[in-house]
């Protein structure tokens, strides 16, 4: 027979998950020593719990009271290497033994193991592989679970499933805070309509709100912003969403129109408000046609929606002869004229050409983009979408 000593965790499972080793533990599995005495039929093999002090074997706990439990597992090796390894181990379902506060409570053990852990017989023969040059190899797993107090739960999963955490609550509290508009400091003029509002959370949200509500202006001097190119709903929506961080059911995902989308990528661009900005960048990526493609490529140019931009770009390059046939891309035309050279080259890199899509040549040839790419729009035309107050915001980038 043999014994071995592991100091602090014992090997495969680690030392106990005290960082600052509050709990000092050490195996001693011990092979009672083959005998010639007939009646023991058995070896048996147990770890031991040791710890600090004058006395300290069997009195092992942290220093803040918490309760040490462990699954062992204990493993023979075939040192003849035959797949033939004996382990034995206290599964999931039993739960994990209780080995700490030995002295203090009843049902905690300071040692754990099996007196009859394997036969002499099997143990001795030579064709087993386990003792080979009067030296046998014990693989010892032990896994420790720290707890404050009470058993480890049988089977039932952990107690703390009991316990129902609600989901975050912030948004939707700050939004009825918005709506309730208590307490606010300052009030936004958009289409004759008044949004008071709190200065403590524009700012918080949006660098430019924070430069605004802070100048020497009017705006920072009386909190009062009128707002002259949005309109009304848009802005109402922006407020929503500098308070809860998302948009209200009714405009969030697929039931975010394209109009409005547009209409909040603007406003998202110029407030700094990076989510809502790429919020509706994905769902005009989503929605883009060929009657909308062109004036979203504008507003995608002039609003820092690079993918958007990418995709538009890709989409006009590949049903370019019906696109051209909008008054939107008219309009991009006369605001962003350096797009027509952009849309050609991406034409160039993927090798296409202006393909109509459906209804789209409406009597074009090949060559009708080259010579519709460089006319201009009719004075006094359309502006592109819905209204005017959209394509006032979009101008023509200055160099």
């Amino acid at each position: 027979g043999g014994g071995a000593g592991v100091g602090g965790g014992g090997g495969g499972g680690g030392g106990p998950p005290n960082p600052q080793n509050q709990v000092q533990i050490a195996m001693a599995p011990r092979m009672a020593p083959p005998r010639r005495d007939t009646t023991n039929e058995y070896a048996a093999l147990f770890v031991a719990l040791i710890g600090e002090g004058a006395s300290p074997q069997g009195i092992v706990n942290t220093s803040e009271g918490k309760v040490v439990r462990a699954f062992h597992r204990f493993t023979l090796v075939d040192q003849n290497s035959q797949g033939r390894d004996l382990t034995k181990g206290r599964t999931r379902d039993a739960g994990a033994v209780k080995i700490s506060c030995a002295r203090q409570d009843p049902n905690a053990r300071n040692c754990h193991g099996y007196r009859k852990f394997v036969k002499r017989t099997i143990l001795e023969d030579p064709s087993k592989g386990y003792l080979l040059n009067d030296t046998i190899v014990i693989r010892y797993t032990i896994e420790l679970v720290v707890s404050s107090g009470g058993a480890l739960s049988r089977g039932g999963g952990s107690k703390s499933e009991l316990v129902k955490v609600p989901p975050p609550s912030m948004g939707a509290d700050l939004g009825q805070l918005l709506q309730a508009g208590t307490d606010t400091d300052c009030k936004f003029e958009v289409e004759d309509e008044a949004m008071p509002a709190h200065k403590i959370i524009l700012e918080a949200r949006s660098p430019v709100f924070r430069a605004l509500l802070n100048s020497p202006m009017r705006e920072g001097t009386e909190g009062r912003v009128v707002i002259e190119d949005m309109k009304a709903p848009v802005f109402r929506l922006l407020l929503h969403f500098v308070y809860t961080d998302v948009l209200p059911d009714e405009h969030d995902g697929a039931n975010l129109d394209v109009a409005m989308a547009q209409h909040l990528l603007v406003a998202a661009d110029r407030y700094e408000l990076t989510r809502l900005r790429r919020i509706c960048e994905r769902r005009l990526c989503e929605t883009v046609d060929v009657e909308t493609v062109a004036t979203t490529l504008t507003l995608a140019e002039q609003n820092h929606a690079d993918e958007l931009k990418k995709v538009c770009l890709d989409f006009v390059s590949r049903n370019l002869a019906a696109v051209i046939a909008t008054d939107g891309y008219r309009h991009m035309t006369n605001s962003c004229p350096e797009l027509q050279a952009e849309i050609l080259q991406t034409i160039a890199n993927t090798g296409g050409g202006a393909g109509g899509g459906g209804n789209a040549d409406r009597g074009h040839g090949s060559g009708a983009g080259h010579r519709v790419l460089n006319t201009r729009p009719r004075e006094g035309g359309p502006a592109g979408q819905d209204d005017g107050q959209l394509m006032r915001r979009v101008r023509p980038r200055l160099d």
